[in-house]
């Protein structure tokens, strides 16, 4: 009888963890891909591929996945689910430039796609509070990043605390002026 409850424990056990494993593999995106966060209007989710970065004379090139809550049309009226777009951005101007859009539905296929080459591509300012804008705060190097007209406008806190705060939770990854970001300085400071 006590060989019958070994057993079934460790059945139990293996199908226990086998359903965990197949829960891990069965994630919508890989490890690769980290959230940016939702837009304003709740309408969307960011993400960055992390091993699509790559740094080359003051330009990164990086892919995006754009996640819809409700379903869209392209130009030619197909219906989409989300988009990958591959951009590159220029750290030294605050630009960048679309090379590559493709457009997927629902069971992951893709629907369209455009694309052009950087030669003629047009590059465009990065406005301020983007997505674009998180993404080149976080992986343009700082002696090469223009500053934002709100980083331009601010004034030196003389709170040396805070100013401390600040620093540590930009080096920890915050991404300045979000919720989490003043979450983490409020923390610190209080």
């Amino acid at each position: 009888m006590k060989l019958f409850r070994i057993h079934y424990l460790l059945l139990y056990i293996v199908l226990v963890l086998s359903s965990l494993n197949s829960l891990a593999q069965t994630t919508p995106l890989g490890d690769d891909w980290i959230s940016m966060g939702k837009d304003s209007n709740d309408k969307l989710i960011m993400y960055i591929n992390r091993s699509s970065l790559k740094f080359k004379n003051g330009e990164i090139a990086i892919t995006f996945r754009s996640e819809y809550k409700a379903e869209n049309k392209t130009p030619q009226g197909l219906s989409y689910n989300y988009i990958v777009t591959n951009r590159l951005i220029d750290c030294k101007n605050d630009s960048s430039l679309l090379l590559k859009v493709e457009y997927f539905n629902k069971a992951n296929k893709i629907v369209n796609e455009d694309f052009v080459s950087k030669e003629f591509a047009k590059w465009d300012k990065i406005s301020p509070k983007s997505f674009l804008s998180m993404a080149s705060e976080k992986y343009c190097p700082e002696a090469l990043r223009q500053p934002s007209p709100s980083e331009k406008g601010k004034q030196t806190d003389p709170d040396p605390k805070k100013s401390q705060a600040y620093e540590k939770c930009k080096a920890l990854g915050f991404i300045s002026e979000s919720a989490p970001f003043e979450r983490c300085v409020s923390q610190l400071t209080n």
